[in-house]
């Protein structure tokens, strides 16, 4: 299925979001890395949002399962465009975020792989979905040869549950993602326009077994998280002003 949402946001092809695009202050480069790697974190949390709602059986660490959720989501309803656009944004985050950290052995502690971790294997997962047409991505983010010639499995294995599941969900009437942000934002904010229409265009592809929120709202920390007590997923204002801000530090 195709995606057309960021490329058409991000390219000026949908006059209303292009206005909120000028307005933000955001270059066409700019959007397409906040908005790529906003995408990406949102399918992270719906990972979570699904394993709490749907009551998944994990064989690993929850937070490795959704940044798999994450690739997969990318590969399988994005265009291929669409998909590098997601994919190179979400990896550039994390080795962004790994240049700007101090590991320490909390670090080492945490639920979360750490971030040069999980770039490689997000990395790995794009590349392994189709090594035939995309070594050229493999050979951008310096993905190590050891690694990258066992990502074709890693990916299978990905889709041997993610997938099944999203193509499961894709054949059956279910439940609905709903936006419940304020519907204000979505004339001024392109971001939150964005993250909107893609809650409009998942729900077109699978659906729920429960109703889960959407939303994105002022959290005091650059995060983003899903709250199982609401069943909603909550992206921070602070999180994409982050990646706003490493989007001009990238020279976007």
């Amino acid at each position: 299925m195709r995606r057309i949402a960021l490329f058409a946001l991000c390219c000026g092809l949908l006059a209303p979001s292009s206005r909120a695009e000028e307005a933000k202050g955001l270059s066409e480069e700019a959007f397409a890395y906040v908005g790529g790697a906003t995408l990406s974190m949102f399918y992270h949390e719906l990972g979570h949002a699904l394993i709490d709602t749907m009551d998944l059986p994990l064989y690993g660490p929850e937070e490795d399962a959704a940044d798999t959720l994450a690739a997969v989501m990318s590969h399988m309803i994005w265009n291929e465009d669409g998909a590098r656009r997601n994919a190179r944004a979400f990896a550039q985050s994390w080795l962004a975020s790994a240049a700007e950290s101090e590991v320490g052995p909390e670090d080492y502690a945490n639920a979360h792989a750490l971030d040069l971790q999980r770039h490689y294997r997000q990395v790995c997962l794009f590349y392994g979905a189709s090594p035939e047409t995309r070594a050229d991505f493999a050979e951008e983010f310096a993905l190590p040869p050891a690694r990258a010639e066992n990502c074709e499995e890693e990916y299978a294995q990905a889709d041997r549950s993610w997938g099944e599941l999203l193509r499961e969900r894709g054949e059956v009437e279910g439940e609905r993602l709903v936006w419940s942000g304020p519907t204000a934002d979505l004339t001024k904010d392109p971001i939150a326009a964005l993250l909107a229409q893609e809650v409009e265009d998942v729900n077109e592809v699978f659906s729920q077994t429960e109703e889960i929120s959407v939303r994105i709202q002022a959290c005091g920390e650059a995060n983003a998280f899903y709250k199982p007590e609401e069943k909603s997923v909550v992206i921070c204002r602070e999180f994409v002003d982050y990646l706003t801000d490493q989007a001009e530090e990238m020279g976007f």
